[in-house]
């Protein structure tokens, strides 16, 4: 099974509505085989992050402020699909953005659930987070189901979905990690966060 099977679905998101962004009728991918720049933000997709290996990047609105990136780990029959989303943060006053920020993170888990209706969530927490990581806060959670993945039948997976809010005052970053449910993903995604964006440590420290 092609890797785009694994996480186009889940990437279709629409971001917090800003008066900025105009949306396609449909996600724009960006073929290149060279690292891509999102300029509004700096953020550089590279064509490896460690042992990922890019396979698409998505455009979502008319401007190129909504953009996603794939990347794709493979190990003998197993691997792990990871996905970055960065759009633009709503701007609001301060003493909203949490709530701002589990709102969204309420319909990327909805998202999650439509494509997966399956999908029961195993876990749920905040971040710690603090001025030097640049985010206002941080949610993630594991959600289990069958998919079919990297193999020719369905099987159990584990699908880790964070999202890091006001990154920087400016974006919102959200991340996803799926892997057969016995494979051990959680170093790989770690570093993996670690490296992409490399200015912004963005790691879930347990």
């Amino acid at each position: 099974m092609k890797f785009l099977c694994v996480w186009s679905l889940a990437l279709a998101l629409a971001a917090c509505g800003t008066a900025e962004v105009k949306y396609l009728a449909q996600a724009q991918p960006i073929w290149s085989d060279q690292p891509y720049l999102h300029k509004p933000s700096g953020l550089v997709f590279p064509t490896n992050v460690g042992d990922f290996g890019r396979v698409l990047v998505l455009q979502y609105d008319e401007g190129g402020l909504d953009v996603s990136g794939g990347y794709d780990f493979r190990a003998a029959a197993d691997g792990i699909a990871a996905a970055i989303h960065l759009y633009p943060a709503a701007q609001t006053a301060a003493d909203t953005r949490d709530n701002l920020c589990r709102q969204d993170f309420a319909r990327r888990e909805q998202e999650l659930r439509r494509a997966h209706p399956d999908a029961h969530k195993t876990a749920e927490r905040d971040l710690p987070h603090s001025q030097v990581d640049q985010f206002n806060l941080g949610i993630m959670a594991s959600f289990a189901y069958d998919q079919l993945f990297f193999g020719a039948t369905p099987g159990p997976v584990r699908s880790d979905l964070y999202l890091f809010c006001d990154v920087g005052g400016k974006w919102q970053f959200e991340y996803r990690f799926t892997a057969p449910r016995d494979f051990d993903a959680a170093a790989r995604a770690a570093d993996f966060m670690a490296k992409l964006p490399p200015a912004l440590p963005l790691r879930d420290r347990r």
